[in-house]
């Protein structure tokens, strides 16, 4: 059990040094899982909050904002230019003079033509959402590696995410490795690439690819010479 106060902590090593330093284990394991919790917890609070932002956005203002923008103006100029030529402007045919490879290619329905521009902003949000949702990827990956005893054990800290990979530092070890990245890839399986950071930089050492969850311990002991388990 971790000590209640300062006071007991002094008392315990003054009269019981063997339970004390049990309890002392305890508590330095209590706060390293409180550590890996907190870091957990402010991943998914960071997902939800991003959730949030998308909830609340005013689609009639952002819209507003961007067609007053002097590109926007620009590119309807041209299509009302475009229409007035070809004496179509304002006939109400349902048909926008449509855009290929930046230039102004002739006519197309309404429905068409929007519809493709619309796909097009979805699927950047989509490529957005993919960046945030890997957060919870990491977390999935920390779990299969070890969780709090691999914290433990290695001594990583200094936890960072892109949107391919988590990346932590370790401690010292018998193969000069520093740095570790671990993502997921296509085919469910993992990459691996491990690293020595410094001030000139990342140098990386070693790549391994298509790992599988339950192999991704043995790796970075082969590679690291570090035990992820008792």
């Amino acid at each position: 059990m971790p000590f209640k106060s300062e006071k007991q902590r002094k008392w315990m090593w003054a009269n019981d040094p063997k339970m004390a330093a049990k309890w002392e284990k305890k508590e330095k394991k209590m706060k390293r899982e409180m550590k890996v919790k907190e870091l957990i917890k402010k991943m998914v609070r960071e997902e939800l909050a991003g959730l949030d932002e998308a909830a609340k956005r005013d689609y009639k203002a952002e819209y507003k904002k961007f067609q007053s923008s002097d590109k926007s103006k620009k590119y309807r100029a041209e299509l009302n230019k475009y229409n007035r030529q070809k004496g179509t402007y304002g006939n109400g045919d349902g048909k926008d003079a449509s855009h290929k490879g930046g230039k102004i290619v002739g006519f197309e329905k309404e429905s068409v033509n929007r519809g493709r521009a619309e796909k097009s902003r979805l699927k950047k949000e989509g490529k957005l959402t993919e960046k945030k949702m890997d957060r919870k990827k990491a977390a999935i990956i920390l779990k299969q590696i070890g969780g709090n005893r691999f914290i433990a054990m290695t001594g990583a800290k200094g936890f960072a995410f892109s949107d391919k990979y988590m990346s932590f530092k370790i401690g010292r070890n018998s193969k000069g490795i520093n740095f570790v990245r671990i993502g997921h890839n296509a085919m469910d399986t993992y990459d691996m690439e491990f690293g020595f950071v410094s001030v000139k930089g990342i140098k990386v050492k070693k790549k391994v690819k298509g790992v599988y969850a339950d192999m991704l311990g043995t790796m970075f002991k082969k590679y690291t010479g570090m035990n992820v388990s008792l």
